[in-house]
């Protein structure tokens, strides 16, 4: 169960040599402000109010994290009206990943079955979760968990919790429903809390 208290946020982010003070405080921030479909809205000066970071700043930052994957920005109307963009915040490409040696661990071996709607224009270019020439892709906020992504979470949580596949269904039979975008930030922080267990034993 998700707690609104807390904001997980991987150590490979937070030990980043790629990304600056602002970029990690914006995507932290935005993160803590995510609901139930992974998206948020605040206005640019809402963000620079909450972070402290200037407004000007503020919109040059997100830019940045828009170009390097880790935010999706979207148009978002009231009626016929344009207000706040809405924000969906993204895990980290493997080139944002911490390569010092605590985290050398294989990545998991995705295959081209994992492919979603490939008919469609691919909307995260810098995908959540890339490993080699294979990812998740168009990944949607308002679209439920594939099952592909749920076999997936499912063997995560068994290896990561020390449980049988089926109390691992179980238990993401109580985290639904769950969203592609909701299914992919799962994955993501139960395969860095492997690698991290991996290591450290």
């Amino acid at each position: 169960m998700k707690n609104t208290n807390f904001t997980m946020v991987p150590n490979a982010f937070i030990r980043s040599p790629h990304l600056d003070p602002y970029e990690k405080t914006i995507w932290i921030y935005l993160k803590s402000r995510q609901g139930v479909n992974a998206t948020s809205w605040p206005s640019h000066q809402t963000i620079s109010k909450e972070t402290s970071i200037g407004k000007s700043t503020v919109k040059r930052k997100i830019n940045n994290l828009i170009e390097k994957g880790l935010l999706q920005s979207t148009q978002r109307f009231v009626g016929h009206e344009q207000t706040t963009n809405t924000y969906t915040v993204l895990f980290m490409p493997d080139e944002f990943l911490d390569s010092s040696p605590r985290f050398i661990a294989s990545p998991p071996e995705f295959t081209s079955s994992y492919k979603e709607d490939t008919s469609q224009e691919d909307t995260f270019n810098n995908t959540p979760f890339t490993t080699g020439e294979k990812s998740w892709t168009n990944l949607q906020p308002e679209r439920k968990i594939t099952e592909k992504q749920r076999e997936y979470l499912r063997d995560l949580i068994a290896e990561s919790e020390d449980c049988s596949t089926n109390e691992a269904d179980e238990y993401i039979d109580e985290l639904m429903p769950l969203s592609q975008v909701e299914a992919n930030e799962l994955i993501s922080e139960y395969w860095v809390e492997l690698r991290k267990n991996n290591v450290y034993g």
